[in-house]
Parts: structure tokens; C-alpha cells; sequence
């Protein structure tokens, strides 16, 4: 019954006169602009002028009217730029009213953004400090937000409120440039945002589901993050978000902030498990050279035996530790943010199970030779200050 109101509610909005006028629409975005020093233990330092991933440089336009039953449909178009590159962000078309709202075409699935319930706004700490210069953050790859969600040619539905909570859904397919498969994603997030006793207070609960097919076939990413503002300014927040994917990496980080006035401070940890999978089977076959085994192999060894590699290695172990701070200017509406994040990685727990130990190297004396877990990357501190401009 629910589902034909539904059908019967969206069939109106769509069917409706509209009245004789252009949808009323504005403009809208940011500039936001850093400069980023990354200094690797050990090695060198680099300074850049680069974007701040957290909140890319965009620019937007909004419209909107009403209909004469009462619902509204709407417009969303928006391109950011980022990493030297103009790319399109949203573009879609909205229908909404008493039974909620529904976003067809190029826009955020329903677990987009889930992984964030900060409530202190400093950019530069927490899911890797904005998105540091890639060609100078080497340890990226042991550090992702894995949000449970992205952006996508989709069709979207949100609820009306109910009460303090909102529940979303979303089903998108898509062939990627250069890809030779199709990306079929189903997204579903729960969210709740209220007011209890003078504390703002924000949860979100999301899963994304991708179809089998494709190179990342059955992927699924949860997310559950929240955060609270007390009267006080004191600020908490925390995420936990895995990928299930074989290896399963996932991290929880936390938050600890205090806003006063237009100023906002906090300092962050995060906690990473099992990143980089496929990046450290190559690194334990460069450790354990296959030229040698094969050389070398144990005695009594078939000739042509196989070497047994393994395609993911699990147990890394990622740290980030920052403190950042942001002002806001009311006046110009712009804010100012700096903030210093230190990352380092543990390959001491590197799981070695899969390599096959029948054709590991002898050493001169004839005793076999242990497997060799690779090393320990260099730890890399990320300094950034920069601006965001709105307009």
C-alpha cells in the first residue's frame, strides 16, 4: 500500500502544471587553495601548492520551484577542480514533496559521506589530511576513508524526516572512461541528527554494495560514524569503516575538538588494519626473490615446481596521529585552517602463511632460510595551511 502511495505521489509531481516561470536558481561554490610541506623520515621534504581533498575548489548552480500540488523539482549542477583537473561533480534533476525526494542523473549515492560526523570542521587532520599531494605522500595507499559511497549516474531516494532520523537509497550503473565494465552500485545509509538536552548530535549508519562483475566485484563497505557538539564547545567524534573485499581492510578513528567563537581546535587518531593488500604481494616477493628460490629450491624439489605467490598480504598496521585548527571569517565568509598530521606504518605483522616454504632458499650451511617480511616504510609528517573562500 505504502509502495502504490508512493508511485501514485511521485506520478502527480511529475504530471502537475507547472506554473509559467523559469526554475529560480543560483550560484554558489568555493575556492579552497593550501600550501603542504611533506617531510619523509630519512629522506626528503617537499613543498606544494595543491588542493585540499577534503573540500575541493567547486563551483555550483541550485534551482529550484514549486508546483501546484505542493511538491518542488529542482535542479543540482556542479564541477569542482581538483588535481590540475576540471571534472563534473553533479548533474541531476530532483522531484520532492510530502513523500520525500527522488534525484535522477549524475549526483552523491545514498552513503556518499558517511564516513564523516565531525562536528569540528578542521581541515587537514582525520581520513588523511585532506588528500595530501599524492607524489609526495608515499603512505597513501595504507590510508582511505572508505566511504560508503561516491558519485554516480544514479536514481536516489530519501524519506521525508522522521522524527530525527532520514533513510536513503540508491542504485547506480555505470561504465567508467576506459573501463571494460559496467559499475553497478546499491547504497543505503540511516541517519539521525538531533538535539538532546543543548548537545547536537549526528550518526550515520551505511553499506554499499557493488555487483559482482567487474574488477572489483563484490565489494561491500560499511560505515558507522558520529559526533557530538556539548554546550560546553567541546567536540567528540569517531568512525569505524571496513571493506570487504577478501583482505578486509578497515580502520576506527576518533576525535577530540573544542570550538569557541569562530575558532575550532581538535587533534585526531587513526587506527588502520590490513590496507594495501595487493601492494605488499609484490613487496614480500621482492623480499623473498623468486630468481633465488628457483635456484636454490629445497632438495627433493619437483624440477618445475611452482612458486606460490600470493595475490593479497593482510596484517599491515596504519597510525595517523594530527592536531589542526580552523577560523572562520564571517564577514568575507571564508575560513583559515592549519594543520599537522604524522603517519607511519607496521609491516612487522605482514602476514607470510601463503609463501610456500618447500622452495625457500638454503643458505651455506645448509639450513633453510627464513621468510623475510619487507620493511618498514619511512614514517611521513604532512604540515598544511590553507583557505577556503565561499561564495
Amino acid at each position: 500500500m505504502a509502495d502504490k502511495a508512493l508511485t501514485v505521489a511521485i506520478a502527480g509531481a511529475l504530471a502537475a502544471p507547472m506554473a509559467a516561470q523559469a526554475v529560480d536558481f543560483t550560484i554558489s561554490g568555493h575556492v579552497n587553495r593550501a600550501i603542504w610541506l611533506t617531510d619523509t623520515d630519512s629522506g626528503p621534504k617537499s613543498v606544494r601548492v595543491w588542493d585540499n581533498g577534503e573540500s575541493s575548489t567547486r563551483i555550483r548552480a541550485n534551482g529550484s520551484t514549486e508546483l501546484e500540488n505542493g511538491s518542488d523539482v529542482g535542479i543540482q549542477l556542479e564541477y569542482q577542480y581538483q588535481n590540475q583537473t576540471v571534472a563534473l561533480r553533479h548533474a541531476n534533476v530532483q522531484y520532492g514533496g510530502p513523500f520525500g525526494r527522488i534525484t535522477i542523473g549524475q549526483g552523491s549515492e545514498a552513503g556518499d559521506g558517511a564516513a564523516y560526523s565531525d562536528t569540528t570542521g578542521v581541515y587537514g587532520i582525520g581520513h588523511g589530511a585532506g588528500t595530501p599531494p599524492s607524489g609526495d605522500w608515499s603512505l597513501g595507499a595504507y590510508f582511505n576513508s572508505l566511504d560508503a559511497g561516491g558519485r554516480a549516474n544514479m536514481i536516489r531516494y530519501d524519506t521525508p524526516d522522521l522524527g530525527p532520523v532520514t533513510l536513503a537509497v540508491s542504485a547506480s550503473r555505470q561504465r567508467l572512461p576506459g573501463a571494460t565494465f559496467d559499475r553497478e552500485v546499491y547504497s543505503s545509509r540511516l541517519a539521525f541528527s538531533n538535539e538532546i538536552g543543548g548537545t547536537e548530535v549526528g550518526a550515520n549508519l551505511a553499506m554499499t554494495k557493488q555487483a559482482a562483475s567487474g574488477t572489483f566485484a563484490g565489494q561491500t563497505r560499511l560505515n558507522a560514524s558520529a559526533g557530538a557538539t556539548l554546550p560546553s564547545g567541546l567536540t567528540l567524534s569517531g568512525t569505524w569503516a571496513k571493506l570487504e573485499e577478501g583482505v578486509d581492510p578497515s580502520y576506527l578513528q576518533a576525535e577530540v575538538g573544542y570550538r569557541f567563537g569562530n575558532t575550532g581546535v581538535a587533534v585526531s587518531w587513526l587506527q588502520g588494519s590490513d590496507f594495501n593488500g595487493a601492494g605488499l604481494a609484490g613487496q614480500v616477493q621482492a623480499a623473498n626473490p623468486r630468481a633465488q628460490n628457483v635456484a636454490l629450491r629445497a632438495p627433493n624439489a619437483p624440477a618445475a615446481a611452482p612458486w606460490a605467490w600470493p595475490t593479497v598480504v593482510n596484517g599491515a598496521k596504519s597510525t595517523a596521529l594530527g592536531i589542526g585548527a580552523r577560523h572562520t571569517l564571517p564577514k568575507a565568509n571564508a575560513e583559515l585552517y592549519i594543520g599537522v598530521q604524522h603517519y607511519s606504518v607496521d609491516l612487522s605483522g605482514v602476514d607470510l602463511s601463503a609463501v610456500d616454504y618447500r622452495h625457500q632458499p638454503r643458505d651455506a650451511q645448509g639450513q633453510l632460510v627464513t621468510r623475510q617480511r619487507p620493511a618498514n616504510p619511512a614514517d611521513q609528517t604532512v604540515y598544511v595551511v590553507g583557505s577556503r573562500i565561499m561564495f
